[in-house]
């Protein structure tokens, strides 16, 4: 059978159902995206052979692949098939899908300082001029996608860290947690390849604010001080702005306190930590009455050359009987170290009301684990901080709806 003319698809007169242009998706991402200016990255690799795919639609299509917790970019393919209108009205793609290798180099090659700039320049539309007052930095632990984090794979190395696992060379050797036995009190140690994310949010929205992929074992406070760095040079009005951070003891170092407080002209709400400091950290005296006494004051002797502190009954006189002539009832005075600039002693009442919102860091952290980022399947360091990043910078997104 001979044909004199085929018909292509694209001839018939194609419309959209109500429905396919208002799922869920759509709406939701629609409004997403208009807040999302991406004027400033080239759209195409122009030059020689053809100009591929629009680099703007790549990123839109990401943020949707970290934000629906996507395990593979066949999923993610699959996906966006199924949702024509999506990909071309909401994302901007043609007629068809990029092949899964065009995902991959893009992911791969992505710089993400692009990413970082783009949640920052998110963030100040979002503030409006009004920048955070509290911040909260934390790291989590991001495991390299090799056999050796296998728990059903029998022999793997979890001990020489210069022998590096194929198609991860540039995942480290670090622990993920310890545990002991109660019955033996053994210890046990759990170890893993990997990474950790570094996280600083505003601490009173949970709204991340900047991030940074590094070596696993590397300490928290030697990533904390170009992270701050990093967080001037994109949000230049913090500079001497008298902000405050909210940090475990992973951070309490005095370079931590002095660079804060240098670069900021704030308050580091951080508690002590045995071991980072060579003094004892002072432990809440208890009073007469068997209950734990309340900080009263902090001052410098300049006589002696010391530092003390007080703590007083929290009793108030009515319902105390072992009160003393001071009117603060009955005192304990101990000698301290010198404090750190800009450092909030644990048990005043200033810290016991700031420290819980570090919490808000948390709550990253367990919004990339809820998505299944805590186990990406990329192999590279580039590629596996270029999905946190899109997903973080899809969490600032949401805030707009």
């Amino acid at each position: 059978m001979k044909y004199s003319h085929v018909i292509l698809q694209d001839e018939f007169p194609f419309e959209y159902s109500s429905d396919e242009m208002n799922t869920p998706a759509v709406v939701e991402y629609s409004k997403m995206f208009e807040h999302l200016d991406l004027s400033g990255i080239q759209r195409y690799q122009f030059g020689a052979g053809p100009n591929g795919y629009d680099n703007h639609s790549m990123i839109k299509a990401f943020i949707f692949y970290a934000l629906e917790g996507y395990r593979s970019i066949p999923q993610l393919i699959r996906e966006l098939k199924c949702k024509p209108y999506f990909s071309r009205y909401v994302l901007g793609f043609g007629s068809t899908i990029p092949h899964n290798s065009k995902f991959y180099r893009f992911i791969n090659s992505f710089d993400p300082e692009i990413l970082r700039k783009l949640l920052a320049q998110i963030n100040k539309k979002k503030y409006a001029g009004n920048l955070p007052k509290v911040i909260a930095i934390d790291s989590k632990p991001i495991k390299a996608n090799t056999r050796e984090n296998n728990p059903k794979a029998f022999k793997k190395n979890l001990s020489d860290k210069t022998q590096k696992p194929k198609r991860n060379e540039e995942a480290t050797l670090s622990y993920l947690s310890k545990t002991n036995d109660e019955n033996t009190n053994k210890v046990m140690t759990f170890f893993f390849w990997g990474y950790r994310i570094h996280i600083i949010v505003d601490a009173e929205n949970d709204n991340p604010l900047t991030f940074k992929l590094a070596e696993n074992n590397k300490k928290d406070f030697d990533i904390a001080i170009p992270l701050y760095t990093k967080l001037i040079e994109l949000y230049p009005e913090l500079y001497q702005s008298k902000l405050a951070q909210l940090a475990d003891k992973g951070y309490f170092v005095k370079k931590i306190f002095e660079v804060f407080h240098l670069y900021f002209n704030g308050k580091s709400y951080i508690p002590e930590n045995k071991k980072n400091s060579k003094d004892e950290p002072i432990e809440i005296p208890i009073c007469k009455n068997e209950l734990k006494m309340k900080l009263d004051s902090f001052w410098y002797e300049e006589k002696q050359d010391r530092f003390r502190v007080r703590f007083k009954c929290p009793l108030s006189r009515p319902f105390c009987n072992l009160k003393t002539s001071d009117k603060r009832g009955c005192t304990r005075t101990f000698q301290v170290r010198k404090p750190f600039p800009g450092e909030v002693q644990q048990h005043s009442p200033s810290f016991q009301k700031m420290y819980p919102k570090r919490q808000s860091v948390e709550r990253v952290n367990a919004f990339l684990q809820h998505l299944g980022w805590e186990n990406p399947k990329c192999y590279s360091m580039k590629a596996i901080e270029n999905i946190v990043g899109f997903a973080l910078l899809g969490k600032s997104l949401k805030s707009f709806l």
